[in-house]
């Protein structure tokens, strides 16, 4: 059937370009065929199997290594479905989707992002509010999930900077430890108090902590686990 078809070309067109810079540039030709079969997939599929592999092959597509902010905006249409699918009730979707999202958010700004993906933070805070609900043993099986919506949320929040890919990265795994129900230790922090402690010890006053810098880009680092292909 029609859905065969499109699971087929987005198979051949993901064996052919991914990978290959070339083949990559040509396929995300903004206002291209390839661009365009990629965002309807991911858009109006009516088959969740096809709108999960348009998913998986524009989330390729924006992690390589030739990825770019021009790639990102041919392939709008593919974030603005992710977005759109955050809350969808087929998990191998949302993960496919958050993925996608945080590959994206790695080249663009918040701005350019929410422009994509109109929606987006109520979305996520609306799924972050859900995991919380889950019960002890669903939260473990949803850590990933979780770490992905908490390292997103962390970057749209307005007011706050856009901070550093270890701050992502951090609030992230606490997300994922928290709905595992494991305590996340902090070496960095213990280190910290332990030089201080020494300091007082030794009659000195202990130094300021430094403050966390802060970048006006940084790309937020996936999340834990290797996304797999559907």
């Amino acid at each position: 059937g029609a859905s065969a078809l499109r699971l087929r070309l987005l198979q051949a067109a993901s064996c052919v370009a991914r990978g290959h810079a070339r083949g990559e540039e040509a396929l995300t030709a903004p206002g291209g065929a390839g661009a365009d079969m990629l965002c309807r997939a991911c858009v109006d599929a009516d088959d969740v199997r096809v709108r999960r592999k348009g998913a998986f092959v524009a989330k390729a597509l924006l992690s390589s290594d030739g990825a770019t902010p021009g790639r990102a905006a041919a392939l709008g249409g593919a974030i603005g479905a992710a977005a759109r699918s955050v809350n969808d009730g087929d998990a191998d979707l949302r993960e496919q989707s958050l993925d996608l999202l945080l590959a994206a958010a790695a080249l663009v700004s918040r701005d350019e992002l929410l422009a994509a993906a109109p929606g987006l933070e109520a979305a996520l805070e609306e799924r972050r509010r859900a995991l919380s609900l889950l019960r002890d043993e669903e939260r473990a099986e949803a850590a990933r999930e979780a770490g992905a919506v908490a390292g997103l949320l962390v970057r749209l929040r307005p007011g706050e900077g856009i901070p550093t890919a270890a701050a992502v990265g951090i609030a992230a795994r606490r997300a994922a430890a928290e709905a595992a129900g494991v305590e996340l230790r902090d070496p960095g922090a213990e280190a910290a108090g332990a030089g201080a402690a020494t300091a007082q010890a030794a009659g000195a006053a202990a130094p300021p902590l430094p403050e966390e810098p802060r970048l006006l880009i940084a790309p937020p680092p996936p999340p834990p686990g290797a996304s797999r292909e559907p």
